[in-house]
């Protein structure tokens, strides 16, 4: 099994630049170096800044994954600005009308064309000749707002903003204007023209928010890598949507909100193991309560796995799991947390031994939005009011 990476940082902007995106980059690929007993081989390809042109991701795609077989993996990761296009009454599934895209770095004097919408990739994709473990990862906006801000307290912040949505192309703008016609994306299902290779998406943030950054870097990439470090990288793409979205809740001053998606049918899932890397079992580790002759009892789970200070903690004192004591967090570090003394409570354990724990977590309230197509009144007030009175099986 071989590993094919493609990773593009953009900071020099001509207009609004950012400042860790390239970063990001290489963070990145020091990680991937890390994997590389897992694989037979690996080939890591990077652009940034100013080559980091429209052009240049699209060949960079094709020369990247041309080579990988069904048996390899392939991750293609973006730091940089996210954008929305008027999608010009094309391809049917875009109800808003707004196609999501990469900014590209514009070549000298370059006033447009260098937007690559989601369907352009999802295009590349398709041409690829194998069905390999295929992986995309975006630390950007795709909103309107196209922002990476400062992560932290608005006085501290400071935003990256591009205020307009961009014009709709030309279609002789889009890579696939040869081969396809703008007639079929027009009356046809996208899955018809353009079907999905099956792949999983992680992105920074939902549709509607922003992706932020900080001095350290891109929050959401930092907080990935962090992730999977304190696992040993044994998370399925759904645990890391999940914990993701719980440890960066109150990170970032506005809301940003981790998600994931398949694309496709295929044997790449949401239970599927990161970059394939344990295929039979990618259950994390368990957490462990160890004693630290600095900071006496640590929980190995912290604010990355969603753990809070007061949060109460069951510790197995057998190897059945049928007795237990009980305690509570006390202090939350980013990876792992402190624990009350459980001898102010008269027990005492054994400091050469490590006990089992369990702890609930906690999650934000969930948010559903109604998007009302067709100005359905009636129906969007009874919906809302089912929600309300928590009568679903209406």
């Amino acid at each position: 099994m071989n590993l094919y990476a493609f990773l593009v940082g953009i900071n020099s902007y001509p207009l609004n630049p950012l400042t860790q995106c390239v970063n990001d980059v290489k963070k990145m690929e020091d990680y991937l170096n890390t994997l590389g007993p897992s694989f037979s081989g690996m080939e890591i390809k990077m652009l940034f800044d100013r080559e980091a042109t429209k052009q240049a991701i699209v060949a960079g795609i094709g020369d990247s994954f041309s080579r990988a077989t069904d048996d390899d993996v392939c991750l293609f990761y973006y730091s940089g600005h996210g954008g929305q296009e008027f999608a010009g009454g094309r391809f049917t599934d875009e109800h808003d009308g707004l196609l999501e895209c990469l900014v590209a770095c514009p070549e000298p004097g370059q006033k447009e064309g260098y937007l690559l919408a989601d369907k352009e990739i999802r295009y590349l994709l398709t041409q690829l000749p194998s069905n390999p473990h295929l992986v995309t990862v975006f630390d950007c906006c795709h909103s309107g707002d196209m922002v990476r801000g400062m992560a932290g307290e608005e006085s501290q912040s400071r935003r990256k903003r591009l205020s307009k949505l961009f014009s709709a192309r030309d279609y002789s703008g889009f890579i696939f204007s040869k081969a396809l016609t703008e007639k079929d994306l027009k009356q046809k299902s996208l899955s018809e023209v353009i079907p999905y290779k099956n792949h999983i998406h992680l992105a920074a943030c939902l549709p509607d928010e922003s992706s932020w950054e900080d001095t350290e870097g891109g929050v959401f990439t930092r907080y990935l890598l962090q992730l999977l470090k304190s696992n040993d990288n044994r998370l399925n793409y759904r645990d890391i949507a999940k914990w993701a979205r719980v440890s960066m809740m109150d990170v970032t001053s506005t809301r940003q909100t981790p998600t994931f998606s398949i694309q496709g049918t295929g044997k790449v899932r949401d239970t599927s193991s990161w970059l394939n890397l344990f295929p039979e079992d990618c259950s994390p580790p368990a957490g462990k309560l160890i004693y630290n002759y600095d900071s006496c009892w640590n929980y190995t789970r912290g604010q990355l796995m969603g753990i809070k200070e007061g949060m109460p903690i069951k510790i197995y004192i057998d190897g059945n799991k049928t007795k237990f004591i009980e305690s509570v967090i006390t202090k939350v570090k980013m990876e792992s947390s402190e624990i009350e003394d459980p001898m102010k409570n008269n027990y005492q354990l054994d400091t050469n031994r490590e006990y089992d724990v369990s702890t609930d977590t906690t999650f934000s309230k969930p948010t559903l939005y109604i998007n009302n197509l067709e100005n359905e009144t009636e129906l969007q007030a009874a919906i809302e009011k089912m929600i309300r009175t928590g009568d679903l099986a209406t």
